[in-house]
């Protein structure tokens, strides 16, 4: 077994909740990993992060860790702007990389990523969580394959939380535009983005969008997508942050024969009607555990979907294998989101070119 030597770049939110995600891993002693060093350009923010998760290695300048000759495998945790220059610094030497969504703050860079990324023969691998929900990968064949249920008429996709500054946080860039490229739609949204065509099996080929701005911010708080896939299903997007104390993702598919309902709050709630019989309230712990033993997964973590996340990245570094959100994915995600800003600038249907 490889042994996995580990650095983080960016200390905040995201960073702690790899950092369970990982020692989940090694407590079972599926793989030989450790985390050797952290970096942050916030000298207490790194202090507080290095004591709490026992890490003696602190760099304040994240070129450091880079070049640390001990890291061989690189989180990338800071806020977006800086993904980038750490990616591309991280993958020059030769690097694993894990870097969390978004990729970027504009295509253009994403594209680079993605190209610099497919030559090299690291693992890398972007932060799309909800992919690893067992739920989520197994949702073709739970649920949409169900013959009882008919084709798929339409998707609605509804995903709210509080404006993500401050708080949990602890911070207030997701605020600028000069650091997230964005606001809802991209900072948030783009889990949802690349859920719906995962679990879907299709790319969104179309779509009109509107943005608006609540807030005194220069990010958009809310957007709305009517969009079509390119199996022909329609469905509609709507992303939104609030000053409310809520966090919820609500999923609705009306097929020819019946309806599903999926409420993430983050406990998970499923409702299924077939036909006139009356509706169903599944168990979704059952479900997605039944899911975890069909694929070999320990079944304790279904809902801390990151455990998931890190184990596949972990696991495609001592396997050599190909993780199943790369840069490529990425890009794909990405593009959608670009068109999205498109539409709401120019208000008109945006057809993507993949």
């Amino acid at each position: 077994m490889k042994k996995v030597n580990i650095g983080i770049i960016g200390c905040g939110n995201i960073a702690n909740i790899h950092v369970l995600g990982l020692k989940s891993i090694l407590e079972q002693e599926l793989y030989d990993i450790e985390i050797l060093a952290a970096s942050d350009v916030d000298k207490e923010r790194l202090n507080n992060f290095g004591k709490r998760n026992q890490i003696e290695k602190l760099y304040d300048i994240p070129e450091d860790l880079i070049n640390d000759n001990e890291i061989d495998t690189i989180y990338i945790c800071t806020p977006t702007k800086y993904h980038k220059k750490y990616v591309l610094q991280s993958l020059q030497k030769n690097k694993h990389v894990f870097c969390e969504k978004p990729v970027a703050t504009n295509l253009n860079d994403v594209e680079e990523l993605r190209n610099v990324a497919r030559s090299t023969d690291v693992i890398s691998q972007v932060g799309f969580v909800i992919r690893y929900s067992p739920l989520f990968e197994n949702f073709m064949e739970e649920f949409l394959n169900n013959n009882d249920l008919g084709r798929i008429m339409t998707i609605m996709f509804r995903d709210d939380q509080k404006f993500p500054i401050g708080g949990k946080y602890k911070s207030s860039w997701r605020a600028k535009k000069e650091i997230t490229g964005g606001g809802t739609l991209i900072e948030h949204s783009i889990h949802d983005i690349d859920a719906i065509m995962a679990m879907t099996e299709s790319k969104i080929k179309k779509l009109y969008c509107q943005t608006k701005y609540f807030s005194k911010f220069d990010v958009e708080d809310l957007a709305i997508i009517n969009f079509e896939l390119e199996n022909n299903i329609s469905g509609t997007l709507t992303s939104c942050w609030h000053n409310i104390k809520r966090d919820e993702r609500l999923i609705e598919i009306f097929f020819e024969n019946g309806w599903l309902r999926i409420e993430i709050t983050p406990k998970v709630d499923i409702q299924l009607k077939i036909g006139d019989n009356k509706t169903q309230k599944l168990k979704a712990n059952r479900i997605q555990r039944d899911i975890c033993e069909k694929k070999g997964l320990n079944p304790n973590y279904v809902n801390f979907p990151y455990y998931y996340e890190d184990l596949e990245f972990i696991s495609s570094i001592n396997n050599n294998t190909k993780p199943k959100t790369g840069f490529e994915e990425a890009l794909v995600a990405h593009k959608v989101i670009d068109a999205a800003y498109k539409s709401a600038e120019l208000d008109k249907i945006i057809n993507i070119d993949y």
